[in-house]
């Protein structure tokens, strides 16, 4: 999923427990809840080299860590209740497993081989089971909007 799916998860799980640990503990699990869903970007720079195939993500996660930034500032910024530590560390734990990965994708940090095997293959649990790119803006667009939905009504 797009970082501001992960992010708008935890933002609502943030404003319904109202319990830093818990909020904190809920974002992580729900990132790799999310990340088992099919969302199309399995081939994200697919068939490049691997120099080529990190600008692809590098692109892409620009764009979305603005985009994600700019939904997470309104919903403080229009709604205060938002603004509780909560939220912010359901937000941290929400988007840290993708931060964590992306630092051994570009980095090669020792240590976290493991990890990002293990994080790559919970988005291909459903063995083999993809979709395009476009369905996944698709799915990750329902998710979104159900999200911010129940952070409208639930706030």
């Amino acid at each position: 999923m797009f970082l501001t799916v992960h992010a708008a998860s935890g933002v609502l799980i943030g404003q319904a427990t109202g319990n830093v640990w818990l909020a904190l503990i809920g974002g992580i699990i729900s990132h790799f809840l999310l990340d088992l869903v099919p969302h199309g970007d399995q081939d994200l720079g697919k068939g490049r080299i691997h120099q080529e195939r990190l600008m692809v993500l590098l692109k892409f996660g620009i764009a979305d860590t603005a985009l994600m930034l700019t939904m997470v500032g309104g919903l403080l910024y229009f709604n205060t209740g938002l603004q509780t530590p909560a939220v912010v560390l359901a937000v941290f734990g929400a988007l840290i497993p993708d931060a964590i990965n992306a630092s051994y994708l570009f980095f090669k940090l020792p240590g976290l081989t493991q990890y990002s095997a293990i994080h790559t293959k919970i988005h291909f649990f459903w063995n083999g089971f993809t979709i395009t790119m476009r369905q996944g803006y698709i799915v990750q667009t329902i998710f979104l909007m159900l999200f911010l939905s129940a952070i409208m009504l639930y706030g």
